[in-house]
Parts: C-alpha cells; sequence; structure tokens
C-alpha cells in the first residue's frame, strides 16, 4: 500500500505491550446470513467463506432432564437435550469482507453439494475443501472442493476402496497434501476414535492409529506443521478431558499431555489458528460459556482472553491481520465470528477479536506533518485536524489509549474535525494512535491536566 504521509520520528519514549483483546460486534451491509449453527468459515486471499449450517428454530421436543458430567468433575448441569424435529440445513456460500464489514451471497456456477451441518471445512491452494457432516438424511461421508475464482464445486471421489466411515462432529486438519480426520460421531451416533488420513497427491484413504482408550467428538485438531494436537470435546460421550492428545505421523502414534497455564476445555467450541498460537472461543460444559483462551503449540501454556458471545457450534476464522510500518514491528490478527446456539437460541451477529498487539518497550512518537492534535495539555477535549484532501478515499481510525496502552475509545475519522471526549478520564498521559486501515501511520503522546 502507498505511504499516505511523511512520517517524522520525534521524542522518545516508553510504551509497553499493547493488548487489544477486544471483542466487537459489528453491523454488517450486503447479504448478512440467516441464524445458524454447525457452520464453517475459512479464509482465502483475504475474504472469510462461511458454509452450511443449521437453522431448526422452528420445533423442539425436549427429553428428560439429563446430568453432563463437566471437565473438573466438581460441578455439574442439568441440562434439557433438544431433538431435532425437522431439518432446515443451509447450503450456500457467503463471503464476507472484514475490513469493509460486508457479507455476499456468492452464486456457484454449477449444483452444489448437499446442504449440510457439523461438517469441517479447510483451505489448499487456494481452494476450499468440505469433508462429512450431516443433514436430514443422516451422516455424510462425501468430499467436496469449491473454487472461488470459478466458482465451481467439484465432487472429490477417491481411489480408495477403504474409507472411512460416514460421520460428524469430527476434527480436520490439513499438513502439507495430507488431511487428517479424527473421531467424530457416526451413523448410529456412536463416538469414534479413529485416525484416517486423506492425501490429495495420490487421492486415497489411508487408516492410522486410534486414539488410545478414548473416543471423542466436538474436539478440535490443529498442527504445528508436524504434529496433529486435539483437544476439548467430548471423551467417551459424555466426560470432557483436559489433555491435549498429540499425534507423530512419522511413528504412527499417539501419546497425552496435560498443558499448562488456565485452561478449561468445551466441546463444540470455535478455533482459529494463527501460527503457532490457537484462539478457542466458547463452547458447551454442561453450561454455554463466554470464555476464550489462547493456547500457544510451543509450550501447550493456556491463558485466558476477554469473553466473548456463550455459545456452542458457531464459527470463526481470521478476518484481517497486518504488519504495521516498521518504524513499529507489530503484528495481530481481527478473527471474525459469527452464529453459534444457547439453549434453544441461534444466533446470526457478526462479532470480530481484535487478538493482542505486541508493540516493542521502546519505540519512538510518530508525528506528522498533515495530522495536528490539540491541545496539549487538555482539559475536556483532544481535536484531532486533518485537511479535507488528506481525507479523500482513505480509511482513518483513531484508538486512544493509556500509559500501559489499553485501548479506551476507537472510531473512524470522517471528518476534518474529531472530537475526543476525556472529560471522564483522570489526570494523566495519553496516547493517540491514527492508522489507515491497518497500518499505524501516527502516534502522539498527550497529558491530560
Amino acid at each position: 500500500m502507498k505511504k499516505l504521509f511523511t512520517l517524522i520520528a520525534l521524542t522518545l519514549f516508553c510504551f509497553s505491550t499493547f493488548a487489544q483483546n477486544i471483542w466487537q460486534q459489528t453491523t454488517p451491509t450486503g447479504d448478512i446470513p440467516t441464524a445458524r449453527y454447525g457452520h464453517s468459515m475459512v479464509t482465502i486471499n483475504g475474504i472469510v467463506y462461511l458454509y452450511g449450517g443449521m437453522d431448526n428454530s422452528k420445533i423442539f421436543d425436549l427429553k428428560p432432564e439429563t446430568y453432563i458430567a463437566v471437565a473438573d468433575n466438581t460441578r455439574y448441569a442439568k441440562a434439557k437435550i433438544l431433538l431435532k424435529s425437522y431439518f432446515d440445513t443451509l447450503g450456500l456460500i457467503q463471503t464476507y469482507n472484514a475490513e469493509n464489514r460486508e457479507w455476499l451471497e456468492e452464486d456457484p456456477i454449477n449444483t452444489p453439494p448437499p446442504a449440510r451441518f457439523n461438517h469441517k471445512a479447510i483451505v489448499k491452494d487456494g481452494k476450499m475443501y468440505i469433508f462429512f457432516g450431516e443433514n436430514g438424511n443422516g451422516v455424510l461421508g462425501d468430499i467436496w472442493e469449491y473454487n472461488p475464482i470459478t466458482k465451481e464445486w467439484v465432487e472429490i471421489i477417491p481411489n480408495s476402496v477403504q474409507k472411512p466411515a460416514d460421520r460428524s462432529q469430527h476434527a480436520a486438519v490439513i499438513i502439507g497434501n495430507k488431511v487428517y480426520i479424527i473421531g467424530g460421531k457416526d451413523g448410529n451416533g456412536n463416538p469414534l476414535s479413529d485416525c484416517w488420513r486423506y492425501d490429495f497427491a495420490t487421492n486415497n484413504w489411508q487408516q492410522f492409529a486410534d486414539m488410545p482408550s478414548v473416543t471423542l467428538y466436538g474436539h478440535t485438531a490443529v498442527t504445528d506443521g508436524s504434529n496433529v494436537y486435539v483437544y476439548g470435546g467430548l471423551k467417551n460421550g459424555a466426560n470432557l478431558d483436559p489433555n491435549i492428545r498429540i499425534y507423530n505421523p512419522g511413528a504412527n502414534s499417539w501419546t497425552t499431555q496435560m498443558p499448562t497455564g488456565n485452561f478449561y476445555p468445551t466441546a463444540h467450541a470455535s478455533t482459529v489458528q494463527s501460527g503457532n498460537i490457537v484462539y478457542i472461543f466458547g463452547g458447551y460444559s454442561g453450561y454455554y460459556e463466554s470464555q476464550c483462551f489462547k493456547w500457544n503449540l510451543t509450550n501447550h501454556n493456556f491463558e485466558q482472553i476477554a469473553s466473548g458471545p456463550a455459545t456452542a457450534f458457531a464459527a470463526a476464522a481470521i478476518g484481517t491481520g497486518d504488519t504495521y510500518e516498521k518504524e513499529i514491528q507489530t503484528e495481530y490478527a481481527e478473527i471474525v465470528f459469527f452464529g453459534g446456539k444457547n439453549n434453544d437460541s441461534i444466533f446470526g451477529g457478526t462479532w470480530h477479536y481484535i487478538t493482542d498487539i505486541e508493540i516493542p518497550e521502546s519505540i519512538e512518537e510518530i508525528q506528522n506533518t498533515h495530522i495536528h492534535i490539540y491541545p496539549n495539555p487538555a482539559t475536556h477535549f483532544i481535536t484531532i485536524e486533518i485537511p479535507a484532501h488528506e481525507l479523500q478515499g482513505k480509511k482513518l481510525t483513531y484508538q486512544l489509549c493509556d500509559i500501559n496502552g489499553k485501548l479506551l475509545q476507537s472510531d473512524k475519522i470522517t471528518s476534518v474535525q474529531t472530537i475526543i471526549d476525556i472529560e471522564q478520564y483522570a489526570s494523566a498521559v495519553f496516547f493517540v494512535r491514527i492508522t489507515e486501515g491497518h497500518k499505524l501511520i501516527s502516534v502522539f503522546k498527550r497529558v491530560k491536566q
């Protein structure tokens, strides 16, 4: 992106780690998806692709109250189990541009696959692949490829005679040309422990070692490029197990490791991997949880992050992410979260979670010849002034932060003068950060008397 301003580095100051770690519910435009759960979301070339899902909000039957064991084995929740009287599955593809906050419905050029939910989607070579799932006819065992360029669906028919049982609520992760499918539920509702690998190069399935002494469904699988890590889900049909299960493809063997830090497993959580960090949002533990966690694959430490919507069976994907100008080397990700359910409520909200932003402890204040922020010191208001010609065609945003980097206010800059109300804050030093899209272009230090 072309640099819009001439950056002038001025006074050196100390700025500790800037942690965004916030949730924002957006009001998107366009073809907003209907409320749903059990769908999938993946990101291809900066665009989020949502597929499938389920809307069964019309008719419910209730079973008698049942005790569900939760992770720590100390508390139990009475849960009414919902029976779906009939299915209304959603088979459309919808795309989301996180920067523009816009949903669009995408029309394929040919007949799409059978509608489904509780499937898994992965990305390879700029295409989306759908594995298995379920609908009103039962569980599925097919593979479909979607090409966003040609907008064409193609069913993948493996060469191998041997293949996994049809299933849903399984886990899927890709390493190179190979996709690992682990666990899930079969057509009779039985939880599974098996591990299968689909090879794109040979178009074959191959079975590998089962997870020892455990069945899982509603879990997640991620990878560091070498091993597969399985976490969460319902163990043997009822219990939530905090262990991480590690599959080594070279040795075709499983080991188990207890994580460190602050962790609490759930089933049917939404997960997003960014490098060696895995973000885990919500899920079900006998309750619909709002707690969220950050899992570091290098040391398997868990850290609790800001709580989000209390849902299970939702989906999430990387929306945007960027590295700022070289003056401040920092990276973050903006994760898009949609849908899910909580008891008999099915959601259709679009949320953004902004991950931590790491800023070096010593950086320079960055001022700009075209941006004026005054007064300094201030008492009630800080004014940002930018010439009209510098605003045209640009998406500028300000962020007001305290001395520790905590975000206090954030909004778009759409006029020549933008007023920031600081009357509510105690006397202190503040920083005003100006961004264009996701590039930091200016940082000002200001004092409130």
